[in-house]
């Protein structure tokens, strides 16, 4: 969905899903996607954390879902978007520690009724949200002008508090501490000497992606291939990457930097191919 939704022409061949190339119109008016929620228990907060979406809790009460979300930030090394479906009692008793609580959205069943009850019980929710405080939901944003979904939530992270996430079949090889925004993300990276990006045996195998990539280097030595061309970086250098370049990269020294993506990236949908 991350390709259909990002490129103008989409093309993905997975496990799970496989499809040639498509022009699917009209594209979502938030950019650069609508966010991702994913549901499911512990098991998901992995993929969570791969796609950096959001979490549909189904929660009982609060006190399950601020342990629930403990887990998840443990994982994630961040605050994750959290709306969690309330399935207990809707009383006000209930429904107050939520207030306290990471999410950002409670949503809770209302059964079928006559038109007429529906519309009271309606009421009695607004009356219930007000009584503690809670605003009232609202469309996210559509005019391509403005701010995408969830704009304006300011995150304030100390990179020494977040704890260092592997990078897939990487392993502690690379590892990485992530601030997601709306529409980029910024990543510390920390890369051992001799790791070589993408993951191939096959020097020449290029990893190509649709996001602008701007890697800026605090410490070691890495020497890229962008677009069949070498260079060398160390500690001051920077490089910038437009999207769908062919580019990849080995350390010579272990490194660290910092690398500025956006729109959010969709790694798991990178594409692989061998320059000519």
């Amino acid at each position: 969905m991350q390709a259909i939704w990002t490129r103008e022409i989409a093309e993905y061949h997975g496990k799970f899903v496989d499809f040639d190339p498509l022009y699917v119109s009209p594209k979502p008016m938030q950019r650069p996607h609508p966010p991702l929620y994913f549901g499911g228990g512990p098991a998901a907060f992995p993929r969570i954390a791969r796609f950096v979406g959001g979490w549909y809790a189904v929660s009982p009460s609060s006190d399950e879902l601020a342990a629930s979300a403990a887990q998840l930030r443990a994982v994630t090394g961040t605050e994750s978007r959290i709306t969690a479906a309330h399935v207990g009692p809707v009383t006000e008793e209930a429904l107050r520690g939520y207030a306290d609580s990471s999410a950002e959205r409670v949503v809770f069943d209302l059964e079928t009724m006559s038109e007429t009850e529906t519309l009271v019980r309606l009421d009695e929710y607004a009356a219930l949200a007000d009584s503690l405080g809670w605003s009232r939901a609202t469309p996210a944003p559509t005019d391509e002008s403005g701010p995408a979904s969830g704009a304006g939530r300011p995150q304030h992270r100390i990179w020494r508090d977040i704890p260092p996430t592997p990078l897939g079949d990487f392993g502690d090889r690379i590892t990485f501490k992530a601030l997601t925004a709306d529409v980029a993300q910024v990543l510390l990276v920390e890369i051992a000497a001799g790791t070589a990006i993408p993951n191939q045996d096959d020097p020449s195998e290029q990893e190509v992606h649709p996001m602008e990539q701007i890697d800026v280097i605090l410490s070691g030595k890495i020497r890229y291939v962008v677009d069949g061309k070498e260079l060398t970086l160390g500690p001051g250098e920077a490089i910038g990457i437009p999207g769908g370049v062919p580019h990849s990269a080995v350390t010579l020294e272990d490194t660290t930097m910092i690398e500025v993506f956006t729109p959010i990236p969709d790694f798991p949908t990178n594409e692989i191919r061998t320059l000519e």
